[in-house]
């Protein structure tokens, strides 16, 4: 049956249970852990449950297969150094958008700058029109612009997920997949986007999803996350690294 973290052995009959009742998390998409959606992703109460019962004091935890750094984030409530690995790269992205503190950010007036903005950005994609109708690349590209023209980092970070999110609304892809996919039902959102008003659709949706991140992060906070060391590693170069507790920076 195991043991818990002070080594005394557990006994008993087998019994179903629920994380959900085990850990007290408002909701498993409370704070940072509903940032983002990501594939196969963790429940916040089941890292929790194990970091409580069975990870000592002072000890570093390591996920190899971090997907969008639920480990990480939950270490940080109990006071757990952490290294994370994963072939993704936007681990490390998400990762820092969590350790942002909350801070009035004006997100609005951010906004407004961008649409202002006569920055152009568009990825070097050969299927780039397969993935998103011609008639919303020049408002794209003015976002992302603004976007990679941008120098403070926070105001960045706090802009990757609603961007992300909105061009993802605003591709064929089905939303109702966590893979990337077009589909019948993607094609006729985008037909329905094109008949409205979908230019201030578009920014009014960047305006909801940035207040969000605030609103998450904040929650997240309220848990009282701590200062632990860490380290994060994304994309195939994680591949040839060495597990090391050297590597841990604060």
């Amino acid at each position: 049956m195991g043991a818990d973290r002070r080594g005394v052995p557990r006994t008993g009959p087998e019994r179903a249970v629920s994380f959900r009742r085990l850990v007290e998390f408002p909701s498993t998409t409370h704070g940072a852990f509903g940032l983002y959606r990501y594939p196969a992703k963790f429940i916040p109460h089941v890292v929790a449950y194990a970091l409580r019962e069975y990870a000592p004091a002072g000890g570093t935890v390591f996920d190899p297969f971090a997907g969008c750094g639920t480990v990480g984030t939950v270490s940080r409530l109990y006071g757990h150094d952490y290294e994370l690995w994963d072939l993704n790269p936007i681990i490390e992205v998400l990762h820092d958008i969590t350790l942002l503190e909350p801070s009035a950010m004006h997100m609005d007036t951010i906004v407004d700058e961008m649409q202002a903005s006569s920055a152009e950005f568009l990825p070097d994609w050969d299927n780039f029109h397969y993935w998103f109708a011609q008639e919303f690349a020049p408002v794209l590209s003015r976002a992302w612009g603004y976007y990679h023209m941008l120098d403070d980092r926070t105001t960045k970070l706090m802009l990757t997920v609603p961007l992300l999110k909105v061009s993802r609304y605003f591709s064929f892809d089905d939303m109702g997949r966590m893979k990337l996919s077009k589909s019948p039902r993607s094609v006729q959102r985008v037909g329905r986007l094109l008949s409205t008003d979908w230019e201030t659709e578009f920014y009014n949706m960047l305006r909801s999803e940035a207040a969000l991140v605030e609103k998450r992060l904040r929650e997240y906070w309220g848990l009282g996350p701590r200062k632990t060391r860490h380290t994060v590693r994304g994309g195939v170069d994680s591949l040839g690294e060495a597990l090391t507790r050297n590597t841990l920076c604060s």
